[in-house]
């Protein structure tokens, strides 16, 4: 087996550290991110840190602005709705694509996911039903075989489940979830691709606007704070900022 270079693995390492801290408010919004301070930080040379910079910006997490280097980008609810729109086109676009062109074997497969996952909320195994829901439809994504939209979906999912994971979900919503899911079953197996493309735009809607909701509060006080602030600090403060402690969820 090849051995991956040392850069890559601290490339990978500083990437899930730094999503991490800005997620859980280590960083300030609108903080300056600069190179030497984050090596410095995490204990590695300058090249992973960019690398980690440019994956978060694609995430959406972080803004690297020509002259000026990296800072935090502020998540208000402006911004959680932009990415989910964009999700709700792409998914809802792959579902209908998905209808029209699963195999039997292909449904078969999304049936046993759909399985699995239905026995996780079942024993009320949390972490086994987010990374089943994750796998059901990251395997819709990738049949429907259109990988630049699922780059795109993939880079955004990234921080919608970041912070979905730090609020939870309420029962209801862990139910809606499994419902859903089983009406997109039913739309391919029938292959109607338009009533996959409903169902799956509003199965996005949905989580919206639950996670929206359930954030409101969170994003007011963060505004609040940066306010309060100025611009924000350019060091990580200690732990226990505005976002709540994790929580487990299925989403």
């Amino acid at each position: 087996m090849e051995t991956l270079p040392a850069e890559f693995s601290q490339y990978q390492r500083v990437t899930g550290r730094l999503r991490a801290e800005i997620i859980e408010g280590v960083w300030r919004p609108d903080a300056r991110l600069k190179v030497r301070d984050l090596a410095e930080h995490y204990g590695v040379s300058p090249a992973p840190v960019r690398e980690a910079l440019q994956v978060l910006q694609g995430e959406g997490l972080v803004v690297l602005e020509a002259n000026r280097g990296a800072r935090v980008r502020p998540i208000d609810e402006q911004v959680l709705i932009n990415v989910f729109d964009v999700r709700e086109a792409l998914e809802s676009f792959l579902a209908a694509k998905f209808a029209l062109g699963a195999s039997p074997h292909q449904i078969a497969m999304l049936k046993a996911i759909q399985t699995e996952h239905d026995a996780a909320m079942a024993r009320e195994d949390a972490s086994a039903a987010l990374v089943l829901n994750r796998r059901f439809h990251d395997f819709i994504n990738t049949a429907a075989r259109n990988d630049e939209a699922v780059d795109v979906i993939n880079r955004h999912i990234i921080l919608t489940r970041a912070l979905t994971l730090e609020c939870g979900l309420t029962q209801a919503r862990m139910t809606a979830i499994t419902e859903e899911h089983h009406m997109l079953i039913a739309a391919f197996q029938r292959g109607d691709d338009a009533l996959a493309h409903r169902i799956a735009a509003s199965h996005v809607r949905s989580s919206r606007d639950d996670l929206v909701e359930r954030l409101r509060p969170i994003l007011k006080s963060r505004a609040q704070e940066r306010i309060r602030s100025g611009s924000g600090a350019a060091q990580p403060r200690p732990q226990g900022g505005s976002w709540p402690a994790h929580q487990q969820t299925t989403e």
